[in-house]
């Protein structure tokens, strides 16, 4: 008798705590309208495909389905990206430990993943995932079963070679091929031979411009714009000058498995600058080294190739990066405030003394109420140079402009040209134009294109270029600088969603039998298991001695045990017959499996 009455003593209190786990949606079925339909999707390893569908445009809440089979045992598995204009959205991966959150990406290492859900995605039976987007909270169901709420991430370009150890953190080095002629080359940890984290790679060349290593990147999007980059230093250098060089091969196979070339016109890159006969003192300490490029229609390969040439060099290779370059977004108002210091020269030129000119000085006049007059070397004639600014503190991906009055004095009628440019790592933009003769009193009002930095980025830099055909005595100003502006803007960005193999280093195979989407709301599953009011007996279950005997439950559902303040405490994928769960609960529980709710005391 005493049992009945504490048993309805909470059984009201039961129910509210874990109602209020649930979340309230509205149910809905999905099922029938997939965006992909019925697929097998088999990339071996060494490869990477995201597809992407761009017809995908959230204003507001969202739901995305997933129905498959996870075929292979890949610990990162099948991915789902959602993004919305504010890059806001999820990064999912389905594999067969569970569900992974890969939201919190860290750039450059593979950190930060949460795992939601434990239940292994078997290839044996198909599972439906439900993403239900409700403002900030993602809602996630296995099976019609809620599994948890997690939170929207910001989703932005990641690291394409993050698994191909590009920063060369872990002792796998199977995506890279060394000459093999060359002993002492491959992964270093070293004390002063890495640049960050515990390890780099070295590199020797020994008079030969034979390939010291190659890396083969296989999922890159064509006609896409991307960003290379990398830190490299030597550690000694031979006699006979020399250095190292990078060549970064874009194309695809043909049909034989050959593979085509197709900017086999683009020059050597070479690592640290023009080519020379003596080494760079620079490239003593660690150098960044890069460029952007883009992708031709064709093209979803790039091979890179680093090549001694002349002499025997050492070198070190550290924290290398390839992202897909942002979309270019629309562009709304200007938010925040002017980050450039002293860009009207009022009175002087305080913070603008150190940008460099390598073609003359830049100084602070009081004409036209204060401008910085930049003057050409005495012996310029029909030569160009740029001033740079000092490095100006932004924010990473955000989204900036410059602007600038500025003025050339042309002693010719032909035209010539300046520009203004905005300077992030590697990636750049400018507006070049032609200006006229005229003063320095005479200003043209000239805005770059929008730059979107990078996850990194923590600055930008300034760049104002001009080109002169006189030959002075003595140097003249030929450009002037006055009210320089660097602001932030409102930007809205593409939205899609993705899915796919995002990681090259494993096998991933899935049986989809489809992916859907709602864009009209968040909504939960038709079945969904959100209420244990409703209690049935379509399964047996007893207790012995704190272990659960449970009959009666369909093989391949999830088995899930809840005490009485609602927290789940045990779970299995149901057997067939008879399965056992061992509960160190004591009191009320509720055990589900599918839409068969029961209520035992232990």
């Amino acid at each position: 008798m005493k049992k009945r009455i504490l048993l309805l003593a909470i059984m009201p209190f039961f129910s509210f705590a874990l109602m209020a786990a649930d979340p309230v949606l509205t149910t809905k079925d999905l099922s029938t309208n997939p965006v992909i339909g019925a697929s097998t999707i088999n990339y071996g390893i060494g490869t990477r495909k995201m597809i992407n569908n761009s017809s995908f445009v959230p204003t507001g809440d969202y739901t995305v389905e997933v129905k498959a089979k996870i075929l292979s045992a890949a610990v990162k598995g099948f991915f789902l990206e959602t993004r919305n204009s504010g890059r806001n959205g999820l990064r999912m991966s389905i594999n067969s430990n569970g569900i992974d959150n890969y939201g919190a990406l860290n750039y450059t290492n593979e950190t930060a993943i949460t795992n939601l859900n434990a239940d292994a995605n078997d290839a044996a039976t198909y599972h439906t995932f439900r993403f239900a987007v409700e403002g900030t909270n993602v809602h996630i169901y296995r099976d019609g079963v809620f599994v948890t709420t997690t939170t929207t991430q910001a989703i932005y370009s990641d690291n394409l070679l993050k698994d191909s150890n590009g920063s060369f953190e872990s002792t796998d080095m199977s995506m890279w091929y060394f000459l093999p002629a060359l002993t002492g080359q491959g992964r270093t940890t070293a004390a002063g031979e890495f640049r960050n984290g515990l390890g780099a790679v070295k590199l020797k060349n020994n008079n030969t411009t034979s390939v010291a290593t190659t890396l083969t990147i296989k999922g890159l999007k064509p006609s896409t714009a991307y960003s290379f980059s990398f830190y490299a230093k030597y550690l000694a250098k031979s006699v006979v000058a020399g250095n190292m060089r990078y060549d970064l091969k874009l194309g695809n196979y043909d049909g034989t498995g050959a593979f085509v070339r197709t900017n086999a016109t683009d020059a050597f890159n070479n690592i640290y600058g023009a080519p020379t006969n003596s080494m760079d003192a620079a490239l003593a300490t660690w150098t960044a080294n890069g460029r952007t490029f883009t992708t031709g229609v064709a093209d979803s390969v790039a091979i890179l190739d680093i090549i001694g040439w002349n002499g025997s060099n050492t070198y070190v290779i550290d924290d290398m990066v390839l992202s897909e370059m942002e979309a270019t977004p629309t562009i709304g108002a200007a938010v925040g405030s002017n980050l450039v210091t002293n860009g009207d020269f009022a009175t002087d030129a305080t913070g603008w003394a150190n940008g460099g000119w390598p073609l003359g000085t830049a100084i602070w006049s009081s004409t036209n109420g204060g401008q910085l007059q930049i003057k050409e070397a005495a012996w310029v004639n029909k030569s160009s140079g740029t001033y740079s600014s000092a490095p100006v503190t932004v924010s990473p991906n955000k989204t900036y402009k410059l602007s600038a009055k500025t003025s050339q004095r042309i002693a010719a009628a032909s035209p010539l040209f300046q520009s203004i440019k905005l300077v992030d790592g590697f990636a750049s933009v400018k507006t070049e134009y032609s200006v006229p003769t005229g003063s320095l009193t005479t200003y043209y009002t000239n805005t770059t294109p929008a730059i979107t930095t990078g996850p990194t980025s923590s600055s930008l830099i300034m760049q104002f270029t001009t080109t002169t055909n006189s030959n002075t005595g003595t140097p003249v100003a030929v450009m002037t600088l006055d009210d320089v502006i660097l602001q932030e803007y409102a930007a809205t960005f593409p939205s899609y969603l993705s899915y796919g193999k995002a990681f090259q280093s494993e096998v991933a195979n899935f049986d989809i039998a489809y992916i859907t989407y709602d864009l009209t709301g968040a909504y939960a599953p038709y079945n969904v298991i959100n209420a244990l009011s409703n209690i049935n007996r379509k399964m047996s279950i007893s207790n012995q001695n704190g272990i659960l005997k449970i009959s009666g439950a369909k093989a391949g559902e999830r088995i899930e045990v809840y005490n009485c303040m609602g927290v789940k405490v045990a779970g299995t994928i149901a057997k067939e017959r008879n399965n056992q769960l061992i509960i160190k609960e004591k009191g009320v529980v509720i055990v589900k499996s599918g839409e068969s709710k029961t209520k035992i005391i232990l």
